[in-house]
């Protein structure tokens, strides 16, 4: 529904919002579950769905009631339903398939969440075994790089970003990539340094992901863009527990800093195996 030239402000300011949900969601955090345990956390989560889903319901947006059906005609729709999601899928695998430059960036995706992944799950170990810090630390942690992502977004969201977006994504996984690896490298006394490096790779995450979202819709048949939209969250999707598994695995072996500078290290490579890639540097 947006013209072209401002989908990459829109992009910004919807991770604007996101980034300000966390910061909100991790300063409540760092009060009540000190305070009520996570029991209260649990209940306060449930809220929140039921908030949520009740704003929803009242949004206006009108579908139609559903008919009613025979078991056996339940059934036949269920299998109906599996074929045409297959379909969609493959459908949305061949539109992206004409896109030489956002095929590529897509198994781009998929090893940058492999990556990313695990980073969340790592904070609060790197602050707990590594510097030995607090629950408090761990949520002031968390928010600092959910102030970086609010900066980034807010400075899309006013300017567009990068005119470039491949090199924007491509300097992003690299900065991302660099804070990793320099967290990983930073001694116990030098909490605030660590913070420093969470908001730089907090800034970096809208930058990768505004751009890569403006691209698609930029380029992609609108016919068939929640199919490709769909195939990308599912393969971004399917990488986060492969990257978690891994990271566990990783983590009991040689600690959670050594862990930081593999995935940083990882991710430097990462960016400049995007840069070198033909089809990405020309699409943006």
């Amino acid at each position: 529904m947006a013209p072209p030239e401002v989908l990459g402000k829109l992009a910004g300011m919807l991770q604007f919002m996101q980034s300000g949900s966390y910061i909100i969601g991790n300063a409540i955090a760092a009060v009540v579950y000190p305070a009520f345990g996570l029991t209260f956390m649990i209940a306060l989560d449930v809220a929140g769905a039921v908030l949520a889903s009740i704003a929803v319901a009242t949004s206006g947006i009108k579908t139609p009631a559903p008919e009613r059906h025979t078991p056996e005609e339940n059934a036949e729709a269920s299998h109906h339903a599996v074929r045409a999601f297959l379909l969609e899928t493959a459908n949305g695998y061949r539109e992206l398939k004409r896109h030489h430059g956002l095929f590529a960036m897509l198994w781009i995706g998929f090893a940058f969440s492999v990556l990313f992944s695990p980073i969340s799950a790592l904070f609060p170990l790197m602050v707990f075994d590594h510097f030995g810090g607090t629950t408090t630390q761990s949520a002031i942690v968390e928010i600092a790089f959910s102030v970086g992502m609010i900066a980034a977004s807010g400075w899309i969201g006013a300017t567009g970003g990068l005119k470039n977006r491949a090199l924007s994504c491509t300097l992003a996984i690299g900065l991302f990539g660099a804070g990793t690896l320099a967290g990983g490298l930073v001694p116990p006394s030098a909490l605030v340094v660590f913070l420093g490096l969470t908001f730089a790779m907090g800034v970096s995450s809208p930058l990768y992901s505004a751009p890569q979202m403006a691209l698609m819709q930029e380029r992609v048949d609108p016919e068939c863009m929640g199919r490709v939209f769909g195939l990308y969250g599912a393969v971004c999707s399917w990488a986060m527990p492969v990257g978690l598994v891994a990271s566990t695995l990783f983590a009991d072996a040689i600690g959670v800093s050594a862990c930081f500078v593999l995935i940083g290290a990882a991710m430097v490579i990462l960016a400049g195996i995007t840069w070198a890639i033909p089809s990405i540097r020309k699409i943006g």
